[in-house]
């Protein structure tokens, strides 16, 4: 199997890709955890064939440190592959610093707004905000003109295990809001009255 070194921060579809997709076609993948250079550094092996990152975590929204990878990308002769889904290229170029190919979702960032929140008491509370909150949508989606919340852990994230969620930055208290083009006072009003009621 040619391995995969993959920062242990990633989305939904990617999580099934690296951990049942490629697999099956013999590709193994190694997970270590974002801007860890060290881990990344003892993962590589003879047999390493491309380091794949993403610009912001989803739904953790860590920063990954785009030039370190690629210095190490370059010291070992392998493909730095960027998903940049979460960081549309008028705010990051990933190819301007080092990145060998780049990812990008036209259905995501690139038009629109969000954030993460962790909730107080873990993912009871958070489902719950969830459910009772106003004005916000519950879906996957990012980047829409309305407001939209969802639990990860619970939803786009669960078939990951709550050890292998903690280990991809995914706490079970973990909401991820994605803020859309109502009034700004209207989402705070929201979010606090819902917060006020867990």
């Amino acid at each position: 199997m040619a391995p995969l070194e993959v920062s242990s921060f990633r989305t939904n579809a990617s999580a099934a890709l690296f951990s049942a997709i490629l697999p099956q076609q013999g590709i193994k993948v190694n997970f270590t955890p974002v801007n860890d250079s060290t881990a990344v550094e003892k993962a590589i092996n003879g047999r390493t064939r491309a380091i794949y990152i993403e610009t912001v975590g989803n739904p953790g929204l860590d920063v990954a440190d785009i030039e370190e990878y690629a210095v190490i990308a370059k010291k070992h002769h392998l493909s730095l592959i960027v998903d940049s889904t979460f960081m549309p290229p008028t705010l990051r170029r990933p190819i301007e610093h080092g990145t060998n190919i780049v990812i990008h979702s036209l259905s995501k960032w690139i038009g629109g707004h969000g954030m993460a929140i962790g909730v107080k008491g873990g993912a009871a509370e958070a489902q719950k905000l969830v459910d009772i909150i106003d004005l916000f949508t519950i879906i996957a989606n990012v980047g829409d003109a309305k407001s939209l919340i969802i639990h990860p852990a619970s939803t786009t994230h669960s078939q990951l295990s709550e050890e292998d969620q903690i280990k991809a930055g995914l706490p079970p208290e973990l909401i991820r809001l994605s803020i859309g083009l109502e009034n700004k006072d209207d989402i705070i009003t929201a979010l606090d009255d819902a917060l006020n009621k867990i």
